[in-house]
């Protein structure tokens, strides 16, 4: 399948930033200058009218608002900025000596007009993908029951994953189809390498968008924006998920899919999820409608991203 743009009349806008950010700073580096940004930042929303909450999160103890936190164990010190937050203070984090452990970049383009597929056709399979060692790429979309669609490329677990969704359903500020954003996040050697990228960029906001269309065509997608940003080169990231975690999927193919398949294919869908611990996590479709089926679920999942 060949390549899809979205026609060039109909984008209104186009806006490109970084839009997650996670250091650590190991002994025996000095964390102060880490925590201390994570201390201003939450002290500058807190006089915006932000809510301050106590922070705790693996062994960390700190302070937090709603797009900042920041931590201090024994061993290490912990900061996370992320929406509008880790764009405005970019400057500043890339100032910090931590180690980046995580970063995402963000393309959000509004339309002049909706187009309700933007989604399901910028991660469909172009047959193209880049080779890179790791496992086979994980195409997956879910609706909510507020309208919410959304569509990933590879698993959460990876350090390469892509994220599409419809911006304007999720902020409620826009009806379906009219802002649609594209993210990408980078964890462990992948975050750290584009972490050192960001630092070397002349014009930040060209960078993250460029990632974000490198990634798209690493796992075989196409760029949907006519636009001239140019694609990056990188270096050989693996994308492959922890040896645990591949032996835990391996197992539950060979010895539970049967079973499961034969539940769900006699109907048997909700008893199924109930046994799984997945009710209330995962939304059953109705076949005969691609309807979710009633009840406090939040969404509908299915692996088939052509619209």
């Amino acid at each position: 399948m060949g390549a899809w743009k979205v026609d060039p009349d109909s984008i209104a806008a186009i806006q490109s930033g970084v839009d997650w950010v996670t250091l650590t700073t190991p002994a025996p580096e000095c964390p102060d200058d880490t925590l201390e940004l994570g201390q201003a930042i939450v002290r500058e929303e807190v006089a915006q009218g932000a809510k301050r909450k106590e922070f705790r999160w693996k062994g960390y103890r700190g302070q937090a608002v709603e797009h900042c936190a920041w931590g201090l164990r024994p061993d290490s010190a912990y900061l996370r900025v992320s929406s509008c937050l880790a764009s405005t203070n970019l400057t500043r984090l890339l100032s910090l000596g931590g180690r980046p452990t995580r970063v995402d970049h963000q393309t959000t383009i509004t339309l002049s007009k909706p187009v309700t597929q933007f989604g399901s056709r910028t991660l469909r399979s172009t047959g193209r993908r880049q080779s890179h060692r790791g496992a086979p790429v994980e195409r997956l979309r879910s609706t909510s029951t507020r309208g919410l669609w959304i569509g990933r490329l590879a698993s959460r677990s990876s350090k390469l994953h892509q994220r599409v969704y419809d911006k304007g359903v999720e902020a409620k500020i826009a009806p379906r189809g009219i802002i649609w954003r594209i993210e990408s996040e980078l964890k462990e050697e992948a975050a750290e390498w584009t972490w050192g990228e960001l630092r070397e960029a002349k014009e930040p906001s060209v960078y993250s968008q460029s990632v974000c269309r490198w990634l798209l065509e690493r796992f075989g997608s196409s760029w949907p924006l006519p636009t001239s940003i140019a694609s990056i080169s990188a270096p050989v990231l693996s994308v492959r998920r922890h040896p645990e975690v591949e032996e835990t999927l391996a197992w539950l193919r060979k010895q539970t899919r049967g079973a499961v398949v034969r539940l769900w294919d006699a109907g048997y869908r909700i008893e199924l999820l109930e046994a799984l611990g997945l009710w209330g996590l995962v939304r059953p479709v109705d076949p005969r409608g691609d309807r979710g089926t009633d009840g406090d679920v939040p969404e509908r999942r299915s692996t088939d991203l052509a619209d």
